[in-house]
This record gives structure tokens, sequence and C-alpha cells, in this order.
């Protein structure tokens, strides 16, 4: 029975889901008619979102603890009072973490650009053509991505100053974050 788990916080509630999608009856799928939980809710909304029963854990998370991948329930249990523990006592530097972001010189927006140019007309393989030597030029010689960007024809004669700059705002990589966390019950 892992009904602890979620009491004890080291399961993510999932109310919110159970309550999106109530056609899918989650808790009575995982609940024993004593009230027991034996399984996670499992959502497929659609077949490519099937995982087949694969659990999914951060590879270096097992790998700091030194711990290898759960094989049983009780295994599983350490490893969530463990994470726990890491995520309680977990101390954050939005400063550095701002600073580790910036010292890329906007090469962490190349996708961003390249998907920018594909939307424009061209074929991926062309985008990531004209992307490529230009971040690897800024990552190499430690140049400004934009400002390369910014004067190469090939990027200014398909995307308006706007649009390049809509490329380099990290608030596109933030914008689902208050869902994601109401879905998993933290916000």
């Amino acid at each position: 029975d892992v009904s602890d788990f979620f009491e004890e916080g080291l399961a993510v509630n999932c109310d919110a889901a159970v309550a999106a999608h109530p056609e899918q009856y989650l808790i009575s799928a995982i609940t024993t008619a004593e009230g027991k939980i034996y399984g996670v809710p499992k959502i497929q909304i659609a077949p490519q979102n099937e995982t087949k029963y694969k659990l999914w854990i951060n590879q270096g998370w097992l790998n700091n603890l030194g711990i290898e991948a759960p094989t049983t329930t009780e295994e599983f249990y350490d490893m969530l009072v463990r994470f726990k523990g890491i995520l309680e006592n977990l101390v954050v530097y939005p400063e550095n973490m701002m600073a580790n972001i910036w010292r890329t010189r906007g090469v962490i927006f190349a996708q961003r650009v390249m998907n920018a140019l594909i939307a424009k007309g061209l074929s991926r393989e062309q985008a990531y053509d004209t992307v490529q030597p230009i971040a690897m030029e800024a990552w190499t010689e430690n140049k400004d991505y934009k400002t390369l960007l910014e004067a190469s024809p090939e990027v200014t004669n398909k995307l308006s100053r706007e649009e390049l700059d809509g490329c380099f705002t990290l608030d596109y990589y933030f914008k689902n974050v208050d869902e994601i966390f109401s879905r998993v019950g933290i916000a």
C-alpha cells in the first residue's frame, strides 16, 4: 500500500489530475475496497504519451545519492524519502542561475531561432545550417550570439528585429510554470 507516500508528501499530489479527468476513474482504478492504494494513476490522453509502465527517475539524482534505481516498493520508498530530503534542504541562488544562463552568451536560444526560421519557410536542415555555425562562433570565440545573428543577412532577411528579440526571452520557457505547478498541487 503506497497511501502513506501521498500522506507524507513523498508522491506528487494527483488531486488536480483526478479532478480534471473524471472519465478516467483514476482513484477507483488504483484503490482497493479497503481504501489502499497499490499504484499510481496513469492518464493516457494520446497514444504517444504511453510509457508502458516505465519508472522515470533522474539518473543524476540516483548517482549523487549513490543508489541504484529501485526494484521493490521498500527501495522506492527509501528513494522518495531521500529525494524529499534533498528538496527540503535545497538552496537556490537565483542570481547564480541567471549568471549561468547568460554565461552561454545567448547560445541557449539557438533552437528558438532555428524554429523561428523554420516558421518563416526554411527547412529544418536549412535553419540548422544557418544558426549552428553562428552559435559555434559565439561559443568558441566568446561572442554575443544575438549580435552575430543580427549581422547575418541569412537571418535578418527572414526575421525582423522584433521576431529575433522574441527568441531571446526566458518568458517563453516559463509560460506554463503556474499551470504545471497547479497540476501537481504545489501552486
